[in-house]
């Protein structure tokens, strides 16, 4: 960055830089530096007015002890980030700061940072970042241990991480839009069985998803997620970005799926609405903000009962998929 003075900076600027490792910006730039207080080179854009703001990263910044603020999307696809430390200076993390950070597997909070910390009250590293006061988890890693006595999981928390594993305490009684949303790796969720807010059951069996008890509306799937009855609703994003699905069966029990619930699910080829042998179909809601199955594999079929093809071409919102994804052939048998 030179000497001139650029009018505004944001990360979302450099968010598909996923190989930027070097950031200089000149001494006699007006505005921004690259440097802490002491002269380092931290290989970032810093605001020099006060409260400093670390405005833009790359895989190699360092994250210096006189930065008070870290901006929303500071931090964005910078997948050569394996760790973050946030020094004791720092108490306003933005929400999205450090989405799509694929390979972000440990994150260590200083000890005395008033603010945040990365551990759990046994004083156990969990890889994350919560409020002390409020007790939200506001950004995870690929190897995040939520703690026991978090109550929230923000938006964007984990968005874009690498997660494999995901177990949520009984503690948890919010988890905030795009908290899980592409998260390509996930294979397994589990709930505490204590927790009266959410729960990965049906009926008793493990479905690995995260599932609201009042409404009974799945909010997060997996490629290992079972679509069990009393599950009625599969919400915005729920599998978005899940790579490794390759077939989802929807039971009859589901009356509404939302946008984008699948959307970004490349791999997605064999979808069994064979259960759905008379109207009425599932609803697809808000198809204006993005069809359910957006941005899926080109031989995505959807399977259905007998007589059906036609009645799926013709109902609101399924008639606005490829007539040619419906047949009434027998779904395939996936090893």
């Amino acid at each position: 960055i030179g000497d001139n003075n650029i009018a505004e900076i944001g990360g979302y600027n450099f968010s598909g830089c996923f190989s930027l490792e070097a950031i200089k910006v000149s001494d006699k730039n007006p505005s921004y530096t690259s440097r802490s207080l002491d002269g380092t080179e931290c290989n970032a854009i810093i605001t020099k007015a006060s409260p400093r703001t670390l405005l833009v990263s790359s895989s190699n910044t360092v994250i210096p002890d006189d930065v008070t603020s870290i901006a929303s999307d500071a931090f964005r696809g910078r997948s050569g980030i394996s760790s973050i430390y946030i020094p004791s200076s720092v108490n306003n993390i933005k929400y999205g700061a450090f989405v799509s950070c694929p390979n972000l597997n440990k994150i260590k909070v200083d000890d005395k940072n008033s603010t945040y910390t990365s551990k759990d009250s046994n004083r156990n590293e969990c890889n994350v970042i919560v409020g002390k006061s409020n007790h939200e988890l506001i950004v995870g890693s690929n190897n995040t241990v939520i703690p026991d006595g978090v109550t929230s999981i923000a938006s964007d928390a984990f968005a874009g991480s690498g997660i494999a594993s995901v177990n949520i305490p009984s503690s948890v009684t919010d988890i905030e839009d795009s908290a899980f949303e592409n998260c390509f790796a996930i294979e397994n969720i589990e709930i505490d069985e204590n927790n009266t807010t959410y729960t990965s059951q049906c009926n008793g069996v493990e479905c690995d998803a995260i599932i609201s008890r009042n409404g009974n509306t799945l909010l997060l799937g997996c490629k290992n997620t079972l679509l069990l009855n009393p599950v009625k609703t599969i919400f915005v994003r729920a599998f978005k970005g899940c790579v490794g699905l390759t077939s989802i069966k929807i039971p009859s029990g589901i009356e509404e799926i939302y946008n984008e619930a699948f959307a970004g699910c490349y791999n997605l080829i064999t979808v069994d609405l064979t259960d759905f042998s008379s109207s009425p179909l599932p609803s697809l809601i808000d198809e204006e903000y993005g069809k359910a199955f957006e941005d899926n594999n080109g031989d995505l079929k959807f399977y259905v009962a007998s007589g059906m093809a036609a009645v799926f071409k013709a109902a609101e919102g399924w008639k606005d998929y490829n007539p040619d994804h419906f047949t009434e052939s027998p779904v395939p048998i996936i090893y």
